[in-house]
């Protein structure tokens, strides 16, 4: 795993480490890319947590690992108060419920989070229920990607809570869940009165709401 310092800064420790120094094209914030590393909850707390420690990136990129639930828990606690870090990407990771809810928890400890990518994480109901219970709260997260996980109708009403009741959310992605098409309608509902959310599955927002019921 290597450091989030300018390329030059970047040691031979660091490269036989295996992580990537990027700035992001977009926004050209500097990205601490950790994809496919074979990174594991126990990889974490060896290795990842303590470096965490040390970086100055905005965005942690840990996609497409073999992190859990446990290392899930290990990332938070190491990112709670960090300075930082603004973007967290945690996508096709199977960090499950539990791995939602330690995400929850941190969202809600380190205000500085705007950005969570949550994508094919083994995530089902419970783990948005974790979810709106916390966000609720929060007025500082503006985007959360939820899609290619297990949710299904009975995660609906928690959706439409985090839907009404978050102050700063402003893109939310839902695609290719379990929801059914009536479940999909309670959300377009939803969706239709909270204007804050302009960015729907990651297109614009009235585009995405013509089509809501038919994104899984």
């Amino acid at each position: 795993l290597a450091s989030c310092r300018t390329m030059a800064a970047v040691s031979e420790h660091d490269k036989v480490r295996g992580g990537e120094y990027t700035p992001d094209r977009v926004s050209g914030k500097s990205v601490w890319r950790l994809t496919f590393k074979s990174i594991g909850d126990e990889r974490c707390a060896t290795e990842l947590a303590p470096l965490l420690v040390e970086q100055t990136c905005a965005v942690l990129d840990l996609s497409c690992n073999a992190i859990g639930s446990a290392g899930a828990g290990i990332i938070c606690d190491a990112l709670a108060s960090h300075p930082t870090i603004e973007q967290v990407d945690i996508s096709a990771n199977q960090i499950g419920n539990d791995g939602a809810a330690h995400f929850a928890t941190l969202v809600s400890r380190n205000e500085r989070i705007v950005d969570l990518d949550l994508h094919a994480c083994g995530i089902g109901d419970a783990g948005v229920a974790a979810l709106a219970q916390r966000l609720q709260h929060n007025a500082t997260l503006r985007a959360l990607d939820l899609s290619a996980n297990y949710i299904t109708d009975a995660a609906v009403e928690d959706l439409t809570q985090i839907i009404h009741s978050n102050k700063g959310l402003s893109s939310l992605a839902l695609r290719s869940n379990d929801m059914t098409p009536a479940g999909l309608e309670r959300l377009k509902v939803a969706l239709e009165q909270n204007e804050r959310i302009t960015t729907l599955d990651g297109t614009d927002r009235m585009k995405a709401l013509e089509s809501v019921c038919v994104i899984s």
